[in-house]
């Protein structure tokens, strides 16, 4: 799956506030057995910070946004967690 870096990171960072930083560069990550395309950002206290992914699943286009005040290094644990657990029923 090719999807480009550039438009995720632009759709990262579109509505971000002053002082956001990337902290995961778009790029592959396996979550469970499936191929994810993810990006994250850390907001400034005070606002929320957004994990992007996006995978193909039977020929669907999936995209989810997860947002979280959190600000530890797991902030996106749980998201990563459901993210893994979808299962395509026939």
């Amino acid at each position: 799956m090719t999807i480009g870096s550039d438009k995720i990171r632009e759709s990262l960072l579109k509505n971000a506030k002053p002082g956001t930083e990337v902290t995961r560069e778009p790029g592959t990550m396996w979550l469970g057995d499936r191929s994810w395309y993810v990006a994250e950002h850390l907001a400034p206290y005070g606002w929320k910070s957004l994990s992007h992914a996006t995978t193909v699943i039977d020929g669907r286009f999936i995209r989810v946004r997860c947002r979280t005040c959190e600000r530890d290094e797991n902030r996106f644990d749980f998201a990563h967690k459901l993210l893994a657990s979808i299962k395509v029923v026939p």
